[in-house]
């Protein structure tokens, strides 16, 4: 007997056109939402990942001279600038950056893991006064001295990306001298 043939039985979580809130379409959107949040922070890991492979951990990088065309270390080097890098991992605690009178234009950003810029130390951001700035991890309750200043992180890795102007090649020598009293150590 031939009949119509038998109708296709839909599995659980098959129906696409469920709107209600456990279905497929309210589980795609929110899916959709995770990685729309998630990947700026791996893409933020893989990178500081990468800069750890060149600068190590905690450590601070000073480039000693200005980049050029062929400068793969920053996306978009300036031709007129020193660059000087840290990749921040807070879990052991503190890290301090401590930062010289520099008599050029300078500026350290610090950037959490979501990208988002925390502080800025320098020229404009402070007078250019020297200093040592704490980076706190989160939830941080220890002390600090009190003539030390404190950035509070929302993450417990930091990207600091340092830049101290540089005219030329011959001031980019004067300028590494310039920041010789750079360093960066535990609290």
């Amino acid at each position: 007997s031939s009949g119509p043939p038998p109708r296709p039985v839909a599995s659980a979580g098959t129906d696409t056109t469920t709107t209600d809130s456990g279905g497929p379409v309210a589980q795609r959107s929110a899916a959709e939402r995770a990685y729309l949040a998630g990947f700026p922070l791996v893409t933020t890991v893989r990178t500081m990942q990468t800069f750890a492979g060149i600068t190590g951990i905690n450590k601070l990088l000073r480039v000693p001279r200005l980049s050029n065309a062929g400068t793969k270390l920053v996306v978009a080097p300036n031709h007129d600038t020193m660059y000087a890098l840290a990749v921040l991992d807070l879990r052991g605690g503190p890290q301090a950056l401590t930062v010289p009178t520099i008599d050029r234009y300078h500026t350290f950003q610090f950037i959490d893991a979501g990208m988002q810029t925390i502080a800025n130390v320098g020229t404009r951001a402070t007078g250019g006064k020297a200093g040592t700035w704490v980076v706190l991890p989160p939830g941080y309750e220890g002390a600090v001295p009190k003539d030390l200043h404190t950035i509070e992180s929302p993450t417990n890795q930091v990207f600091v990306l340092g830049r101290i102007r540089a005219v030329d090649d011959a001031d980019a020598a004067q300028a590494m001298k310039d920041s010789d009293g750079l360093k960066l150590e535990p609290l």
